[in-house]
């Protein structure tokens, strides 16, 4: 099966125009990424087992990199937009769909470097090639340092090219406008939330641009799922609307699959911890942190802490994840919602934000602030 799965993942190398075959000759050495084939066990839509196979290469071996020439900053979706566009879908009673990119690193802006992979030998194998065979990237592949900013940069071109505009406070919120008369201000008919591969969008079903504007996303994309109909995902976050529409966005299935530390029973808070119950201790807030910050934030501050008590040797901050995680678990109903609130006219934001002096392990401070929606007479 993993065979199928190698053959299924080299594909789609060929069909973007990816790479070409070279030899050794040609190639740079220092200029050749190695690579590896990821293999794993994913899951049909029917919930039957299918072996999956990732070709990625070595990028931090990447010799522009490594000299600090090479930019590979890339912006993804914030929680703010992603909460803007889905209190405004609230308020106006729009329409709401998931989608994600398949292959998108691929499909990323053409190459300006000269860059080649040394395939595996089973790769090698399979496409019939030899010890001696190098392919010449034309475009991205997965594991390149810069790939996320070339598919971003492509994902703009083509949203542009459909009218959509970037939002001047985040570059990964776009907006789409109803063509304006001559003397008259533009009417939003649509939102997006570009998060790397992953988009959300909302918007008018009685707008004519709008939907057209769909149809063109799909034919523009080369989309692995879209999801309209409500519950979907969007970021491992599970989204719902009610009867009233009201969003609400949940990471209640993510937070249960996460496994607690392997400890005793009568573990102690003064034993000390090992340098493998160290990696562990790094694992578990950090797979707290995801949830924690796009729909929890009943568990942001502890998840804060306890991630500043990990320099300390005693078993302390082993024991107090599994305690946040067993309150997250028991919590994990706990989440966001966006009810409509009204005329976008009579909104406003508020922002409360308080702070603790020196509760950190290391003496320093604790803040955290809320930023909120509502109407200008709830003041």
């Amino acid at each position: 099966m993993f065979h199928q799965a190698k053959v299924k993942e080299l594909k789609p190398f060929f069909e973007n125009g990816v790479w070409s075959f070279q030899t050794t000759r040609e190639a740079v050495p220092d200029r050749t990424f190695t690579s590896r084939i990821l293999l794993k066990w994913a899951k049909n839509a029917d919930g039957t087992p299918r072996a999956k196979a990732r070709l990625v290469v070595r990028g931090y071996t990447d010799a522009d990199a490594l000299a600090g020439r090479l930019d590979t900053a890339s912006p993804a979706s914030t929680r703010l937009g992603r909460s803007c566009l889905l209190c405004i879908s609230s308020c106006l009673g729009w329409c709401g769909w998931s989608a994600d990119v398949s292959t998108a690193f691929l499909q990323g802006l053409p190459q300006e470097r000269l860059l080649w992979v040394k395939l595996t030998a089973d790769a090698l194998k399979i496409l019939g090639g030899d010890e001696n065979t190098r392919m010449l990237l034309h475009k991205p592949v997965y594991g390149q340092l810069d790939a996320p900013k070339r598919w971003y940069l492509e994902a703009s071109r083509r949203l542009r090219s459909l009218n959509w505009t970037p939002h001047p406070m985040d570059p990964c919120l776009w907006c789409l406008y109803e063509p304006a008369a001559e003397g008259s201000a533009p009417v939003l008919c649509g939102l997006l939330c570009l998060h790397v591969d992953d988009m959300l969008g909302t918007g008018n079903p009685q707008s004519d641009t709008y939907l057209a504007s769909e149809e063109a996303l799909k034919a523009a994309f080369n989309f692995r799922t879209w999801q309209k109909d409500e519950p979907f995902e969007y970021c491992g976050a599970k989204i719902t609307r009610d009867d009233d529409g009201t969003w609400r966005i949940s990471h209640k299935d993510y937070i249960h699959k996460i496994q607690p530390l392997p400890l005793e029973k009568d573990r102690q808070t003064h034993q000390p911890m090992s340098d493998k119950e160290h990696t562990m201790l790094r694992q578990l807030p950090g797979s707290l942190q995801w949830p924690t910050v796009q729909s929890s934030p009943h568990i942001q501050a502890s998840t804060s802490l306890l991630s500043g008590e990990m320099s300390g040797g005693l078993s302390s901050p082993l024991l107090e994840a599994n305690k946040l995680l067993r309150f997250a678990k028991s919590n994990a109903d706990v989440h966001l919602k966006f009810p409509p609130i009204g005329a976008l006219e009579d909104l406003r934001i508020t922002c409360m934000f308080d702070a603790a002096l020196g509760v950190r392990h290391d003496q320093s401070s604790q803040g955290g602030f809320f930023d909120f929606a509502h109407q200008q007479k709830d003041l």
